[in-house]
């Protein structure tokens, strides 16, 4: 019996973790920098807080494949609008190498990912 499934699997988890890891580093350093005096006090550890509440919650619960598709669509598009708003703001503004970046290289490895399979069997 397989813990996690497939190696495929294991890689898109992989992945998955990777690109919110690196979401969260940036929206950490964003908010630190916007939100200095009160990140420190309350919004770190109100983040935190949730981080760890959403794991016990997703240990002790178990939830349908439709259920966990919708959550996953509706935090995906989450932050999309979160990237969208921070990486291009406006005209004078904008980000738009990281986000280019970004996009490009999340959008390479998802077509490895899904190219991989094809080419291990």
């Amino acid at each position: 019996m397989e813990i996690l499934g497939s190696f495929a699997v294991v890689c898109v988890l992989a992945l998955l973790a990777i690109i919110l890891g690196l979401h969260f580093v940036g929206l950490d350093h964003r908010l630190k920098h916007r939100y200095a005096d009160t990140y420190d006090r309350t919004i770190k550890w109100w983040l935190a807080a949730a981080v760890i509440s959403g794991w016990i919650i997703a240990m002790l619960t178990k939830v349908s494949d439709t259920t966990l598709a919708l959550w996953t669509a509706f935090v995906a598009g989450a932050i999309i609008i979160s990237v969208i708003r921070e990486e291009l703001p406006s005209d004078t503004h904008s980000r738009f190498t990281p986000f280019l970046a970004g996009a490009t290289g999340t959008s390479l490895l998802i077509l490895v990912l899904e190219a991989f399979p094809r080419f291990a069997q």
